[in-house]
């Protein structure tokens, strides 16, 4: 029977809480490293340490979509060697879906290891299909053209009370 690691991400500006589950819902480990390279490089370590102790058959990934601040670690997670050999699948979740899932849980508290575990324990049920696909080429045109949008619509905006 597979057995996959799952792996849910708080992101936030300065910090990375993360939790660790078996497919059964149990915690192996929860921590929470800085949100930089340092801290993505200690988040594939520990991952890998507990791939390799634990006999896991696959590696899923999640983290929620919180502004910018997950797109480095996705990108370090899509690319380092050692998550890599794994075959990691890694999902960005909206955050109306997780607060969405949270809701199953009421007498949970809001705090960023709570929502840690709700985002593994949201990947455990297997209802997300769609795989992150970010290539840094497209993501900086998607980028390039959100701020053009947003300069000519206020433009066009200044030009009217003007």
């Amino acid at each position: 029977m597979p057995s996959p690691l799952f792996v849910g991400i708080d992101v936030s500006c300065r910090n990375n809480k993360v939790q660790l589950l078996h497919s059964d819902g149990s915690e192996i480990v929860r921590f929470s490293v800085p949100n930089n390279y340092p801290g993505a490089k200690s988040i594939s370590e520990k991952i890998t340490g507990v791939m390799g102790k634990n006999k896991f058959d696959s590696l899923v990934i999640g983290l929620e979509a919180t502004s910018v601040y997950g797109h480095p670690l996705v990108y370090f997670l899509k690319q380092e060697p050692s998550i890599k050999a794994f075959n990691p699948r890694i999902h960005v979740l909206n955050p109306k879906q997780v607060a969405n899932f949270k809701k199953a849980y009421p007498e949970l508290p809001k705090n960023d290891w709570v929502d840690a575990w709700v985002i593994a324990d949201n990947l455990r049920f297997g209802r997300i299909t769609k795989e992150v696909y970010m290539d840094e080429k497209f993501v900086a045109l998607q980028k390039l053209t959100r701020e053009r949008y947003h300069v000519a619509k206020n433009l066009t905006r200044k030009k009217n009370v003007f």
